[in-house]
Parts: structure tokens; C-alpha cells; sequence
């Protein structure tokens, strides 16, 4: 498993555009360089508003397994710390044992570099998406410029 967005999120971040996809690049006001970028900031609309939803379409495919990208990698660390904080939140382990802790930082994290295990693609997968479908409901299928996306994503989240 790796980092997946479901068909719709990407379609409509392709739309936008993202510098390494193949379609047509919409958005006069810039675009993506990689689709971890615009998963990244779904992601963190999702844990900001709470807002879960695993991709459930069998058709969307992981786009990629690794941390990739210079504005992803160099904040990994902290990306992966957040997510598991919200992982060990969301299983009501909090004020668990350290064993307990220790155990389940096996299920989340992996041992490959830059990679993640797969309750920590589930996890971001989930916010990801859910952070996706609140900013759609946002913009609606109208949305072609990037800086309107983002003037969108940045009032979500700092409501």
C-alpha cells in the first residue's frame, strides 16, 4: 500500500495541474509539482476538521509509496510525527503504556526510508481524502486556478 487519492481528487488536481502529470494544466495562476503536494494539504484539512474517509473506489491506485518532493521530504520528520499523534488519538492511546506505543509505532512507521507502514497510509489516506471532499464541497468542479484553490484551502484552514 502506499499514498492514494481517489479518482475524483485526482482528476480534479490534474485539472488544476500538476507539473509531472500529462494532461492539460488549466490554472494561468501556477500548478502542483508533484500530486503529494495538494495530498499533503488535503491531509491537513482532514485532521484539522476531523474529517475521515478511506478511499473506497478499487480503481484508485497508490500514485506513489515513498516520500517524494523537496517541500514533502524536508518536512517528513514532522509530517510523520503529526500523523502518528493522530493515529495514536484516533486508537485511544494517548495515555497508553509505553510498550503499547512502541508496538504500534511497528504498524505505522516502516523500516524502508521514506516509507510508512500501513495503518500510516491508512491514516493519511483517510484525512486525505476527507480533506478532499470538504475542500470540494468548498470550490465545487468550477475550480480551475490554483490560487483560488488555495485562498479556498487556506480559509479552511483557519476557520
Amino acid at each position: 500500500m502506499g499514498f492514494i487519492f481517489n479518482n475524483d481528487a485526482r482528476e480534479f488536481f490534474e485539472r488544476i495541474g500538476i507539473k509531472r502529470s500529462s494532461g492539460p494544466k488549466k490554472s494561468k495562476s501556477g500548478f502542483f509539482h508533484i500530486t503529494l503536494e495538494p495530498y499533503w494539504i488535503c491531509a491537513q484539512i482532514g485532521m484539522i476538521k476531523n474529517e475521515f474517509k478511506p478511499p473506497v473506489n478499487e480503481k484508485s491506485a497508490e500514485f506513489v509509496r515513498k516520500f517524494v518532493g523537496e517541500s514533502i521530504t524536508s518536512h517528513m520528520d514532522l509530517i510523520r510525527g503529526v500523523g502518528f499523534y493522530r493515529y495514536c488519538e484516533r486508537e485511544g492511546l494517548l495515555n497508553a503504556e509505553k510498550d503499547e506505543i512502541l508496538k504500534e509505532m511497528k504498524n505505522f512507521f516502516s523500516e524502508e526510508n521514506k516509507e510508512l507502514g500501513n495503518a500510516g497510509y491508512d491514516l493519511f489516506n483517510g484525512y486525505a481524502n476527507g480533506g478532499f471532499n470538504l475542500l470540494f464541497q468548498q470550490t465545487g468542479d468550477d475550480c480551475h486556478e490554483l490560487s483560488d484553490l488555495l485562498i479556498e484551502c487556506y480559509e479552511l484552514l483557519s476557520e
